[in-house]
């Protein structure tokens, strides 16, 4: 199972703390909110909520610290709205909590040129700075997170979930398959 793995690997580390996403909850409360037209802020908080359980679920893997995603129930700063997912929350985290390096978990490898899903020519991109992530159309992150990392001094990162192996080059401070995400030019 990929998620034991991926947790063996992040329980190797200290200090390192974990913004769960959705998942499959959060993609449930897509599909409700599609089929019933959920306001913003029920949307908004649902999903949150989902993150929630996503850390209940990791508990039993991740020994570290998994943040609890009910205190953000509310938080002004983070607008209402499916823009604003779980990649500009645990920016929004990691910049309030003095964090030096934030790791986005994917299904992709990284940031591509098109949907590699929908275009076999897509490629990956390597690294590229938070002005031109905010230029594209289409990315793995959601629309607001460029603005939430933009006057950060995160070493960002977005790698494949899939494969923890990267994540622990990453730590070791090695080159890995994956998008970096460069402040500054």
């Amino acid at each position: 199972m990929v998620l034991k793995r991926l947790c063996r690997v992040l329980n190797e580390f200290n200090d390192i703390f974990v913004v769960p996403g959705g998942g499959e909850f959060a993609e449930r409360i897509r599909w409700i909110d599609r089929e019933f037209g959920l306001g913003p802020e029920v949307a908004h908080n649902l999903a949150i909520l989902a993150m929630q359980q996503t850390g209940v679920l990791i508990r039993d893997f991740f020994k570290g610290e998994i943040i609890d995603c009910s205190t953000l129930l509310g938080d002004r700063d983070l607008k209402a709205s499916w823009d604003v997912t779980s990649d500009s929350i645990a920016a929004y985290v990691a910049k309030k909590r003095g964090a030096e390096r934030l790791i986005l978990l994917k299904e992709v490898d990284g940031v591509f040129t098109a949907d590699p899903k929908k275009n076999k020519d897509a490629s990956l991109i390597s690294g590229l700075t938070v002005e031109e992530l905010s230029e594209m159309e289409n990315s793995c992150v959601d629309k607001e997170f460029p603005g939430f990392v933009r006057d950060s001094t995160l070493d960002i990162w977005i790698v494949n979930g899939g494969y923890p192996e990267r994540i622990k080059k990453i730590m070791d401070g090695k080159k890995a398959r994956g998008t970096r995400i460069f402040i500054h030019e």
